[in-house]
């Protein structure tokens, strides 16, 4: 097909209001706004504008702020935090299957949702008697590799609101104090990585490390957990190399990806 034809036929399928809806998005992303002044900046009639920005808010895309100012619905954001969620696992998938094949340990992709840590996804141990999180299962922030990591890379407004609930006492290793859990944490911003021993279920410990997005900021958390008696037996820095690599691998690909 000749250059022209091909143009020809990706024009056919050119449908002009989608454009200016597309547009309409882009613009109230970065700040809710009129239609007067969308009009204004997209250069478009306002009756165009209006009825575009009345349909996406029927359609529950755009809701709209003192009877006035259009912005992005919270569906759309939890649509596109879904999205981003997948492609985090999509990336994390074969690391983490090289990180329990290296260990031989459970390996699992974290992140923080509000006040808790969330399982993403996992690769279980070969061996029999192994740690098992459900994807999609979450657990307090005070107790734990991959909670702790993420705590301690949590902005300060989330930290200080954690404080102020309850400390679950989760076994006899669980950090209930603040000031206690504030030390353990700044040691753990030190070191780039969390070690844990029976805090958050006897009998089992864990290491996590940071996973950093394109921006630089962490986004989620490797961890490989197993039975206390079994990790006490490997060498604790190998342990944690493997761990900080992977998860630095994860890092990369999400960097050069521009993901997250």
């Amino acid at each position: 097909m000749s250059s022209s034809s091909a143009s020809d036929a990706k024009s056919s399928y050119h449908i002009g209001v989608l454009d200016k809806a597309f547009s309409i998005l882009l613009s109230v992303a970065d700040q809710p706004k009129t239609a007067v002044e969308l009009a204004e900046g997209l250069g478009l009639n306002w009756n165009t504008v209006y009825r575009i920005a009345r349909n996406l808010e029927d359609k529950g895309v755009l809701t709209q702020i003192d009877g006035k100012r259009f912005a992005i619905n919270l569906q759309v954001f939890q649509l596109g935090a879904q999205l981003r969620e997948s492609a985090l696992v999509d990336a994390a998938r074969p690391i983490l299957v090289s990180l329990a094949a290296e260990t031989r340990e459970s390996a699992f992709l974290s992140i923080r949702q509000g006040l808790r840590a969330t399982v993403l996804h996992r690769v279980e141990s070969p061996h029999p008697l192994r740690l098992s999180s459900r994807v999609g299962s979450s657990r307090p922030l005070h107790a734990g590799a991959m909670g702790k990591l993420l705590l301690s890379y949590a902005p300060e407004e989330v930290l200080e609101q954690f404080l102020r609930t309850p400390l679950e006492r989760m076994t006899g290793n669980t950090a209930t104090d603040p000031e206690e859990l504030r030390r353990q944490l700044a040691q753990i911003r030190a070191d780039g990585l969390a070690r844990t021993v029976s805090e958050h279920t006897d009998g089992s410990s864990a290491v996590a490390a940071p996973v950093h997005g394109a921006s630089g900021k962490v986004v989620a958390t490797l961890s490989i957990g197993g039975p206390s008696e079994r990790i006490a037996t490997l060498d604790p820095d190998a342990l944690a190399r493997s761990v900080c690599d992977h998860a630095d691998q994860l890092s990369a690909t999400l960097a050069s990806s521009d993901l997250l």
